[in-house]
C-alpha cells in the first residue's frame, strides 16, 4: 500500500565478475543476462560478455532483444588496457593494435515505445549503424542514423518535433565531420555540415590526457532555405 506496483517485471538472470592484477596491465571477465517484462506481457533479454587484459578489451556479446528480434548489439574489440603500474595514466591505448567496433539498432522494436513512455523523449523508427575499425594510429569510422521523428514530451514549453533525420559522420586520423544531417522542423527542411580537426596533438592527447579536441577549429554550416517564420509563432512568447 505504501509502494506503487510497477508496471515491469525485471530479473538479473545471472551476474559473473572476476577480475585481477599482478604487476601488469588489470584482467576482467564480465558475464551478465537479465530479462525484463513489460505490463503488456512483451518479453525483452539483455546479455553482456566482455573481457579486457593486455590485449584490450574484447566485446563479444552486448546486446537487448526481444522474443523475436535483436533490438540493438554492439561487438568488437578495443585495444585499451589498464595499467596501474603506469606513470602517465591508468588508461593505455595500443596504437597498432587492430581496432574494431560494430553497432546496430533495429528501428521497429517496441522497445522505443517503452523508452518514451518512461522518458518523454520518442524515437520513431530509429535505425543506428556505426562501425569503427583500423587501428589508433589509423582509425576509420563512421555513424549512420536515420529517425522518423524524435520528440520530447512532458515539458512545460513543448519544443518542436525533429523529423526525417538523417545524420551521417565520419571519422579518420585527420578530422571529424558530420558530412550530412538533414532535418525538418515544423515541414522546414534544415541542412547541417561540419567537422572539427583532430590531428596527432588530439590523438598523443588521448592517450596521455583524456584531452577533447579543440573545439575553437571546428568549423559548421547551418542553411534554411526560404525559411517560413510563421511556422515558429506558436513557440515564442506573447
Amino acid at each position: 500500500d505504501f509502494i506503487p506496483q510497477a508496471d515491469s517485471e525485471a530479473l538479473l538472470d545471472h551476474f559473473n565478475f572476476a577480475g585481477g592484477w599482478t604487476n601488469g596491465p588489470i584482467a576482467f571477465q564480465l558475464d551478465s543476462g537479465a530479462t525484463l517484462k513489460t505490463k503488456e506481457q512483451f518479453p525483452f533479454s539483455a546479455t553482456a560478455k566482455i573481457t579486457g587484459g593486455a590485449s584490450g578489451i574484447s566485446i563479444e556479446r552486448l546486446s537487448v532483444s526481444s522474443a523475436t528480434q535483436m533490438v540493438c548489439r554492439a561487438e568488437g574489440s578495443l585495444p585499451v588496457y589498464f595499467d596501474p603500474t603506469r606513470t602517465n595514466g591508468l588508461m593505455q591505448l595500443d596504437t597498432e593494435a587492430p581496432l574494431k567496433l560494430q553497432a546496430v539498432t533495429d528501428p521497429n522494436s517496441i522497445l522505443w515505445e517503452k523508452i518514451a513512455a518512461a522518458t518523454g523523449l520518442r524515437l520513431q523508427e530509429p535505425n543506428l549503424a556505426a562501425n569503427l575499425d583500423g587501428t589508433w594510429a589509423a582509425p576509420k569510422g563512421q555513424i549512420k542514423l536515420q529517425v522518423q521523428r524524435i520528440e520530447l514530451t512532458g515539458l512545460e514549453h513543448p519544443l518542436p518535433a525533429i523529423e526525417n533525420l538523417d545524420f551521417l559522420a565520419e571519422l579518420d586520423r585527420a578530422s571529424a565531420r558530420v558530412s550530412r544531417l538533414n532535418f525538418e522542423v515544423e515541414k522546414q527542411p534544415v541542412t547541417v555540415t561540419g567537422q572539427i580537426p583532430l590531428g596527432e596533438s588530439f590523438w598523443s592527447g588521448l592517450r596521455h590526457k583524456q584531452r577533447l579536441p579543440n573545439w575553437r577549429e571546428a568549423t559548421a554550416h547551418l542553411e534554411i532555405q526560404n525559411a517560413q517564420l510563421a511556422a515558429f509563432a506558436a513557440m515564442l512568447p506573447q
